[in-house]
């Protein structure tokens, strides 16, 4: 297995993670709760896959055209998850809390999991 390929396995251990917290959520019966978090994971894990694919897609470019998307993609992040917060609250069943809980979750241990990536990169260099 490339590293590249290796890097998404262990991108989807955040993923893992969470769906087994809204597993737990879910058997507790507690839908607004579970819908919550569940609907943050996937949008954390789509931001985080479509950011990863630019950023690997752009290392071979050089450091500013990086740094640019890098930049690009924390502003999508952004929009991407105010959208999906505030079109929540149309829904009865949505918990806030705990989307942001677990977007907040994904998305720190998915830039452990990248800043990784990027020191091996970096030792592959020297």
């Amino acid at each position: 297995m490339n590293k590249v390929k290796w890097w998404f396995v262990l991108l989807s251990v955040p993923f893992v993670i969470n769906i087994i917290v809204s597993v737990y959520i879910a058997m507790s019966n507690r839908m607004p709760d579970f819908i919550g978090y569940l609907s943050g994971t996937i949008v954390a894990a789509v931001i985080v896959y479509v950011c990863f694919w630019e950023i690997i897609k752009a290392v071979s470019k050089g450091t500013m055209q990086l740094l640019k998307i890098m930049a690009w993609g924390f502003l999508a992040k952004l929009v991407f998850v105010s959208i999906a917060v505030f079109g929540g609250n149309f829904f009865d069943k949505f918990n806030q809390f705990y989307f942001v809980i677990s977007f907040f979750v994904f998305i720190m241990l998915a830039t452990i999991i990248e800043i990784l990536y990027f020191y091996s990169l970096s030792l592959k260099k020297q």
